[in-house]
């Protein structure tokens, strides 16, 4: 019998831009091998409206009320430690099973012969599909944390790609066979591998050539107090040097922050940019939020590199891995970001330390890599047996 032409099906969710963003390097990385590859939102496949709810109170919680948004993190890990003792789903694992008929009737009617999560949520849909329709079902989870996050560990999936292979034991505790795990990095997307040089970047952005560019990110939807941050920052630059600030989707962040600094020669705002790694490339040093998208794409770049202060939970992970391998520095308030900043600056053997760390504890090629298990992986060389959903 012939097997069907390769489709895959990635489905993210719209909890912060960075499962998206790993969305989309696994697409390219799929279309080059000439594989068609569609992303979708997971969660809409429940309802447009709770995709806009639950990423809505996400992604708010995060940016207003961390302190929602850590016991919201505390909740899952004790609900996750509880269904791994229990062999009883979670509750967000029952949420997401409601849907589980619905996708997989979209699966068949699409023609998908394999689907590939870099997020828990469709994950854990994707478990129901192959318990109660396709149990051989190709699919495949891309961890975008340096950390194994909660509900990950009752899932079952053929294979678990995660960033390092320091976190193996992390995600074994976390309930994941260790027969199913890959290293494979976090994919970044295809631009980033193919930097323009800090000359051309520069010239790109209408950056002056000899200026100290301190870049300030803060994420996709631009959390953080920035405003202080820069309060501490300008002092401590020298007179030629410049605060670069991208601002993600927080219009209201821009506007506030245009208030206070729109006259100082020194700052540049900016809105979210498409073109991230010309900045990157243009950078003497990055300020950044530890989302595990954001430094990822910093140390594939080889940005020296201080994370601020993170959201409780696998933020703070992130952090410990990083800092850890030598790979970023870590700070949490404005005056201690402000120095940390200032002082690697003016360290340039410090700075050749942390891009070498980044270097050997980066995988650039991640995407290539996932696209080439997804499609030959041992795991994946079963038949495929459909059920009526």
């Amino acid at each position: 019998m012939k097997q069907p032409a390769e489709k895959v099906l990635i489905l993210s969710c719209n909890t912060g831009q960075g499962h998206n963003t790993v969305a989309k390097a696994i697409q390219e990385a799929l279309n080059k091998r000439g594989v068609p590859a569609d992303i979708r939102d997971g969660l809409a496949f429940d309802s447009e409206h709770a995709s806009r709810l639950i990423s809505g109170v996400h992604n708010m919680s995060a940016v207003y009320a961390p302190e929602l948004f850590v016991l919201g993190n505390r909740t899952a890990e004790r609900a996750t430690a509880r269904a791994l003792e229990t062999a009883q789903p979670t509750g967000c694992y029952l949420a997401n099973a409601r849907y589980a008929a619905k996708l997989y009737r979209y699966i068949r009617e699409g023609g998908y012969t394999a689907a590939v999560m870099p997020h828990v949520f469709p994950a854990e849909a994707m478990t129901e599909i192959r318990r109660r329709f396709a149990p051989d079902f190709r699919a495949a989870f891309v961890a975008t944390d340096y950390a194994c996050a909660p509900f990950v560990g009752e899932t079952d999936l053929d294979l678990y790609c995660i960033p390092h292979s320091a976190l193996a034991e992390d995600f074994i505790r976390g309930g994941v066979d260790p027969s199913r795990i890959a290293v494979t990095g976090i994919p970044v997307q295809d631009k980033l591998l193919h930097l323009p040089c800090r000359k051309d970047a520069r010239a790109a952005l209408r950056l002056p050539q000899d200026a100290p560019v301190v870049q300030i990110m803060t994420g996709s939807m631009g959390y953080g107090h920035t405003d202080a941050l820069l309060r501490a920052l300008l002092p401590k630059l020298p007179p030629q040097g410049l605060a670069l600030v991208l601002c993600g989707n927080n219009a209201h962040l821009l506007r506030s922050l245009q208030k206070q600094f729109g006259s100082e020669r020194r700052v540049r705002l900016l809105p979210y940019c498409s073109n991230v790694e010309t900045y990157l490339a243009s950078a003497d040093v990055l300020l950044t939020k530890p989302g595990g998208l954001s430094i990822t794409e910093a140390a594939v770049c080889a940005v020296p590199t201080v994370l601020t202060a993170p959201l409780p939970g696998w933020e703070t992970q992130n952090v410990a891995f990083f800092t850890a391998h030598g790979m970023a520095e870590a700070a949490e308030t404005p005056e201690a970001l402000a120095s940390a900043a200032s002082a690697l600056l003016r360290d340039p053997d410090r700075c050749a330390a942390m891009r070498a760390a980044q270097r050997s504890n980066t995988h650039p090629a991640a995407a290539e890599d996932i696209a080439s298990r997804l499609l030959t992986s041992a795991d994946f060389s079963r038949d495929r047996s459909f059920q009526d959903a």
